[in-house]
């Protein structure tokens, strides 16, 4: 009986393996692993907005709250550009809304944790996983979207 549950796990770590680790070159780096590390810094950027203590522990000369800020734009502003539904669209206003996408979802999500932080006075705690878990939901539900515009976008 233990065969199949290695094996299930197998799979899984596979499957994970092929999805998070794909060859190295220029698409790959801007349109899947720069986007990843934008995910990872708007994660981060929860944590930091939810509880500056954190962060400011390990980084304690410095803000990190900008450069957080700037990779998850950058990572959420290329996951959007190279989205099916811009393909056929002109360079320079995929770039706008891709940029304009990225800014609102960023910023909003940083005025959505500012917001829920002043809920939290008293635990940091429950501030920081509150936070956490409204930018996982925001994250999922971004995706979602945007994957919903895509399969209403005809196939070439």
């Amino acid at each position: 009986m233990s065969a199949p549950a290695s094996s299930d796990s197998s799979s899984i770590v596979a499957k994970f393996g092929k999805i998070a680790f794909k060859p190295v070159n220029r698409d790959t780096v801007l349109f899947h692993y720069a986007p990843i590390l934008g995910a990872a810094n708007y994660g981060l950027l929860s944590v930091n907005v939810m509880n500056p203590s954190i962060l400011g522990g390990l980084f304690p000369n410095r803000d990190v709250t900008n450069i957080l800020l700037l990779h998850s734009f950058a990572g959420i502003g290329l996951h959007i550009y190279n989205r099916p539904h811009l393909q056929n669209v002109q360079k320079t206003h995929r770039i706008l809304y891709s940029a304009y996408g990225s800014l609102v979802f960023s910023f909003g999500s940083v005025l959505i944790w500012a917001v829920l932080s002043r809920l939290f006075p008293g635990s940091k705690c429950v501030a920081t996983m509150v936070g956490v878990g409204a930018g996982l939901t925001l994250t999922i539900v971004g995706k979602e979207y945007l994957d919903h515009i895509d399969s209403q976008t005809p196939k070439k």
